[in-house]
């Protein structure tokens, strides 16, 4: 039984790492090489944390890159333009 949560959790682990695949694309991806875990071959929990922690830093990335200040307030910028959604200044990230 244990073993069957932990593949069903898995799984949504790896749904949400496919969207953020497709979102964030080769520039903002933590690694070249990672799509997905193998649901045959259950990672640790410390993996797990791991990898996602590194797509955190990624999406980070790609929203401090997104967003531009105006006075003292911070905006979304999409498609090269400031939106009408403000947002917090962007977290200090290392850059690539």
């Amino acid at each position: 039984m244990l073993r069957s949560r932990n593949r069903f959790t898995l799984r949504l682990v790896n749904k949400v790492i496919g969207v953020s695949n497709e979102f964030l694309g080769s520039g903002y991806l933590p690694f070249d090489d990672f799509e997905a875990f193998d649901t045959d071959d259950i990672p640790t929990n410390s993996d797990v944390a791991l990898i996602l922690a590194q797509y955190l830093e990624g999406t980070e990335h790609y929203r401090s890159d997104n967003v531009e200040q105006h006075g003292s307030v911070w905006w979304y910028v999409v498609d090269g333009e400031r939106s009408d959604v403000r947002t917090n200044a962007p977290a200090k990230v290392i850059k690539k």
